[in-house]
């Protein structure tokens, strides 16, 4: 399949960007012409990335960093302004997730929930926007989750994150919108990574239930039948980070094969 070449010469920032979805994301910002920093904190899959887009002849650099860390963060910038000039796009995709009744999790579980999924969109907005405000333009955009406008199950730490990153996403769009800065989110429900397969394990041993039961009764609440892939989410990331979307502001727009279909 051919792919529109509509984030050429952009320079591009993904965070979490070693495997999942943010691996989905960084390599269909290089088949679009971007110019992408991968970031993670597992050097081994930030390169594994590198050696995926070098093999579609695109352009892209690694970046260790934990982006819930100030300097980290500073690094992170540097290195693209370094590297390549300037920021266009912003992908806050680093998020974690620990499934567990809500009177089992500790006050540092807590803790970490909100510093990973929250903190680091914060931080990296943050060091970013100030960049952009300089240049007049800029795509964000917030990898949020449908869990971000309902309620669930054993991950109340997670769904409260990503309420707070949805609300995030509005409060900014709505400030910088005046800078030429477009701040969006996505919300995807469950796709099929390596990790959600751990999450419905994780959840089948929680509730005392068979994986296979716990897979069926996830896709019995999505009407496409379907977890999503993540070069779906990616393509409408891609999307959103191109001029094609300009009139988009503000927004957190589901991706979830129906499973929510409201807000």
């Amino acid at each position: 399949m051919s792919v529109c070449k509509r984030l050429t010469n952009k320079v591009a920032i993904v965070t979490g960007a070693g495997k999942g979805i943010g691996r989905a994301i960084a390599i269909r910002f290089a088949e679009e012409g971007a110019k992408v920093v991968v970031n993670d904190i597992d050097a081994i899959n930030a390169q594994k990335i590198i050696k995926e887009i070098s093999s579609i002849n695109g352009n892209a650099i690694a970046v260790i960093a934990d982006v819930t860390r100030s300097n980290d963060v500073e690094k992170l910038i540097k290195v693209t302004l370094d590297s390549f000039g300037r920021i266009d796009i912003l992908v806050n995709n680093v998020g974690i997730y620990e499934p567990k009744p809500f009177l089992d999790i500790s006050e540092e579980e807590w803790d970490r929930v909100m510093e990973v999924n929250v903190k680091s969109v914060f931080m990296c907005c943050k060091k970013v926007v100030p960049h952009m405000v300089k240049r007049g333009c800029g795509k964000i955009i917030n990898i949020a989750s449908i869990s971000g406008k309902r309620g669930d199950t054993l991950i109340s730490s997670y769904i409260t994150s990503k309420h707070a990153v949805i609300g995030l996403t509005r409060a900014l769009a709505t400030e910088l919108i005046q800078y030429g800065i477009i701040v969006n989110a996505v919300c995807p429900g469950i796709t099929a990574t390596d990790r959600a397969i751990e999450y419905l394990k994780e959840r089948a041993e929680i509730s005392k239930r068979k994986v296979e039961d716990e897979v069926k009764a996830k896709l019995c609440t999505i009407p496409i039948g379907r977890f999503a892939k993540p070069e779906e989410i990616a393509g409408l990331v891609a999307f959103l980070s191109s001029d094609e979307s300009n009139y988009i502001v503000g927004q957190a727009i589901n991706i979830c094969g129906g499973a929510l279909t409201s807000a």
